[in-house]
C-alpha cells in the first residue's frame, strides 16, 4: 500500500509536445510523447517499467533518478494503453508498487513474459 505521502512525493507524469496547425489548411503535426519520471522525494530512487510490447508482456529496468531530477524511461510515441511503473527508495528502502506483478532483477534488464519468475531466477 502506497502512503499518500509517498505518492505525492514521487510526481510521475507524462510530457507531449502538442500538435501544431500549420498556416490556414490546419494540418495537424502528430504528437510526440515520452513517458518520463520525476523524483521528488529526497532520495535517489531506481525505476522499472513493464507494458505490452508486439512479443507479449515486457519489463525493463532500471533507470536510476537522483534527488530533483527526472528521467526519460520511454522515449517515443506512446503506442500501449497502460504502461506499469515500479519504483524503489535506493536509500530508504520501500517501494512504490501496485497489484500488477511482472518480473524484475537485480541489474539492468529487458525481460520478455510475466510467467514464473522466480523459477527463472529473476
Amino acid at each position: 500500500m502506497i502512503s499518500g505521502t509517498l505518492l505525492r512525493t514521487l510526481r510521475l507524469g507524462l510530457t507531449s509536445v502538442g500538435a501544431t496547425l500549420t498556416s490556414l489548411a490546419c494540418f495537424a503535426i502528430p504528437a510526440k510523447a515520452d513517458l518520463r519520471i520525476c523524483n521528488e522525494t529526497a532520495n535517489s530512487v531506481s525505476v522499472a517499467i513493464g507494458y505490452r510490447a508486439d512479443r507479449g508482456w515486457m519489463s525493463e529496468g532500471w533507470w536510476q533518478a537522483p534527488p530533483g531530477d527526472c528521467r526519460v524511461l520511454y522515449r517515443d510515441d506512446l503506442q500501449r494503453r497502460f504502461y506499469y511503473m515500479f519504483a524503489v527508495d535506493d536509500i530508504g528502502g520501500g517501494a512504490w508498487d501496485g497489484s500488477v506483478f511482472m518480473c524484475t532483477r537485480d541489474e539492468t534488464f529487458t525481460i520478455f513474459g510475466v510467467e514464473d519468475c522466480t523459477g527463472a531466477g529473476l
